[in-house]
This record gives structure tokens, C-alpha cells and sequence, in this order.
């Protein structure tokens, strides 16, 4: 569904009414149609699919079996990476910056620990590593991503706005470091 309001033209998943028990169902799509369509076209995609923007905000757009899109969800795994990397107590530990290069074993150690604890304890993990252990600054940033980016996961794996068919073909686009990162990791 387009919606219109003023300069706000976006489209939306099909929700009424948004409220507490709703809400997860619920996103908004600004640009990023623009963005999955070339993709289909692009990479001759039949669906259903999953097409997964990977960014500050990331888009997982649902594609039914005639290419509509049909929903999307949306997080801030980008930004929550910005952020955790350059304004929190991990900051230091990880010297402001990000992974320069994909060390698959530590941004799937990264996964497992956030599956096993918690968002919040592995990321703090980061800040263990550089205290305790002789890990380099790419590997504590490549467990940082793959902390955040099983968060991604699991929204894939259980968002009601997506509700994913086993048989979905799944396509990854972006930067090519990041996109990397969330094939391995997923």
C-alpha cells in the first residue's frame, strides 16, 4: 500500500491496527522498493524471495511468487554498529573502527555468543577480549558485527512482517565487506 502525507511518500506493510500486538507486523518503505525492484530485474529473480539491503538501516523485503512485494521489516543493525563502535565503553577496545577484514571464525563466535546470551553481554564481550586475550582489533570488530548482525538473523527467522517460506531464494546486496559479513553469518 502507497502511503501519502505531504512530502512523505513511502509504501507500507498491511497493518490495521498498529498496536501493541501489531507493531512488529508494521514497516515502512521509503527508496528501497526503487532498490529491490532493480535487484529482480538485475539478478532475473522469481520468488518468493527475500532480498536483504544490508545498511544503517537494514531492509529485508519479501518477494510472493510474482515478484509484488508483499512486506518488508527493518532494523538499525548499521547504526547500532556506529554507535556501539564509536560512543560507547567498547569505543576503546575497538581503536573507533570497524572490521577491515572478514575473520569468519570470530564474526561467527560473535553470532553464537549473542544466541547464547544475549545482545547486550556479547557485545560487552568485546571490551573482555581486549582486556583478557591477545585478539587483534579486526577480530574484536569482526565479533562485534557478528553479534549484531544475529540479531538480523533472528528478525528474519521470526518477524511476523516477513514470515519467510522455507523455499524463499534469499539475495544479499550492498557493500561488499558488509554484504560478506551477513552471507557468513547467516
Amino acid at each position: 500500500m502507497i502511503i501519502r502525507s505531504g512530502l512523505f511518500r513511502a509504501l507500507k506493510n498491511s497493518v490495521s491496527p498498529v498496536d501493541m500486538a501489531s507493531c512488529e507486523m508494521m514497516d515502512v518503505m521509503r527508496g528501497e522498493e526503487t532498490e529491490t525492484i532493480g535487484v529482480i530485474s538485475l539478478f532475473d529473480i522469481t520468488g518468493p524471495a527475500l532480498v536483504i539491503l544490508p545498511g544503517s538501516h537494514s531492509k529485508f523485503v519479501k518477494l510472493d511468487n510474482n515478484n509484488n512485494i508483499v512486506s518488508s521489516a527493518t532494523t538499525i543493525a548499521g547504526e547500532l554498529l556506529s554507535v556501539v563502535t564509536q560512543n560507547t565503553i567498547l569505543a576503546n577496545s575497538l581503536d573507533h573502527q570497524f572490521t577491515n577484514i572478514i575473520d569468519q571464525e570470530y564474526l561467527l563466535q560473535g553470532a553464537k555468543l549473542c544466541r547464547e546470551v544475549g545482545l547486550a553481554r556479547s557485545c560487552f564481550s568485546v571490551r573482555i577480549l581486549d582486556l583478557f586475550s591477545q585478539t587483534t582489533l579486526n577480530q574484536r570488530a569482526n565479533f562485534l558485527l557478528g553479534t549484531i548482525l544475529y540479531s538480523d538473523i533472528l528478525t528474519i527467522k521470526n518477524s511476523q512482517a516477513l514470515a519467510c517460506e522455507p523455499d524463499s531464494t534469499i539475495v544479499i546486496c550492498g557493500k561488499k565487506n558488509f554484504k560478506r559479513s551477513v552471507r557468513n553469518t547467516y
